[in-house]
């Protein structure tokens, strides 16, 4: 495109003012197509021929010729190349033979492999679906080898989780909350989700895991009340559970299951020891509760938890900006979100597989400072989950893993039992009231 002011002195694009003709040439056309503007404004529209007029002399004539030809044999490289590049990578056209096989001379003949053809056609060429698999991941295509048709009912899908890079929880990659322990065998390294920024500061205690004495409750989460992963026994309903392992010996069933937490605690060697010891205790059959310090200190630095208290910071903001600052008047606080330990971070670090979602998390207030609209508050999280299997998550994820189902059956067939486990931390939390 070219920009012909009206006056080569004044009004040529200065402080963005424009008045004259904005020119698009098309090199495929004997017409070029212009719009007129007045100072930036779009006055008009028109088009005017690029062929010479008899008027010209025959030099000026034999020049712009010799201009065209350039631009066509610029255009047809750009074309042969664009037809090369297709053919290689077997996307579906029509490749004119006698471009396509100088092309592939130059580029060592097999190269070319069975080229593109017709899409779908029986010289070979590349089928939609064969495409769209090989380059984008996650498609599930067309029936029909031609690409879509009036009466194509199997439309095309795309599954965003299945591309490193996209989809995913925060800045998680290849992770569908969904199905959260699928391509376990793949493990990615993932950076943790991002700390969300909502003007509520979170910094840990120089003592972070030591539990409070502080008796005053200033939040807690809705209790889930899931009691079916804290049963067990050697009558279990097997129904819907994959029984490949059923006749294996208790050894070969917690095999199978410490397989299972190591695959997900690949990134962690803490966590993986941590889990070692989880299994043990299960394995014991002493039940009760469960707290390690490697575990405290995983969730105090975890994004899901930091996330969690940032959240409740703002709802705890609110509060006192409504109770002009007064803590006292606050009571006590239902949260509707708890932590969840989920995304792909967290699946091959181990905290996933470990506590995932939670059963129960309560805050309570150690200490509380205010200073005009700045306050900052100490607090305790104690979190509760269990350490065990209902039949729900053994038919959801045994699939993925037989470890889920040889991890049910040790708890419900052989009567290993669960337990709670507790984790602590501590935060200050601040904020500035509106």
């Amino acid at each position: 495109m070219n920009f012909v002011p009206d006056d080569a002195t004044k009004e040529n694009g200065e402080n963005k003012i424009w008045t004259g003709k904005l020119v698009e040439w098309n090199m495929q056309s004997d017409s070029g197509h212009y719009q007129m503007l007045t100072k930036s404004y779009v006055k008009g529209k028109g088009n005017f021929p690029v062929v010479p007029s008899s008027s010209n002399t025959q030099s000026t004539k034999a020049k712009i010729n010799t201009l065209a030809d350039i631009f066509n044999a610029i255009y047809n490289a750009i074309v042969d190349v664009i037809n090369a590049v297709g053919w290689f990578l077997n996307v579906p056209g029509n490749y004119p033979d006698a471009y396509i096989s100088s092309w592939c001379d130059f580029l060592w003949g097999g190269w070319c492999g069975d080229g593109g053809g017709d899409a779908g056609s029986s010289d070979g060429g590349a089928y939609y679906d064969a495409v769209y698999l090989d380059y984008l991941n996650g498609y599930n295509g067309y029936s029909s080898d031609n690409g879509p048709s009036a009466s194509d009912t199997n439309k095309p899908t795309w599954n965003p989780y299945a591309i490193p890079g996209g989809g995913g929880n925060g800045t998680s990659n290849n992770y569908d909350p969904n199905y959260p322990f699928q391509n376990g065998d793949s493990p990615i390294d993932s950076p943790d989700d991002l700390i969300i920024d909502n003007g509520i500061t979170v910094t840990d205690l120089s003592n972070p895991l030591l539990p409070s004495n502080s008796p005053i409750q200033i939040a807690h989460t809705i209790n889930r009340n899931n009691t079916e992963d804290m049963t067990y026994g050697t009558n279990g309903d097997t129904q819907g559970i994959d029984l490949t392992d059923n006749n294996a010996s208790d050894d070969q069933l917690f095999q199978k299951m410490t397989s299972l937490l190591h695959l997900f605690t690949v990134f962690d060697n803490g966590l993986q020891v941590v889990g070692d010891k989880m299994t043990q205790k299960f394995r014991d059959k002493t039940g009760n509760q469960f707290e390690d310090p490697i575990l405290n200190q995983r969730v105090n630095q975890s994004a899901a938890l930091i996330n969690f208290v940032k959240e409740f910071g703002a709802t705890l903001n609110t509060l006192l900006g409504n109770n002009g600052g007064n803590i006292n008047s606050v009571g006590t606080i239902v949260l509707t979100n708890r932590p969840k330990f989920d995304g792909l971070y967290n699946k091959f670090h181990g905290l996933q597989i470990l506590i995932n979602d939670t059963e129960y998390t309560e805050i309570q207030l150690d200490s509380f400072t205010i200073s005009g609209a700045s306050w900052s508050a100490n607090v305790t999280i104690t979190i509760h989950d269990h350490f065990g299997l209902d039949k729900n998550d053994a038919t959801t994820y045994q699939s993925y893993h037989r470890g889920f189902a040889d991890w049910w059956l040790l708890q419900h067939v052989r009567g290993y039992v669960p337990f709670e486990t507790i984790v602590h931390v501590k935060k200050i939390i601040s904020g500035q009231l509106n």
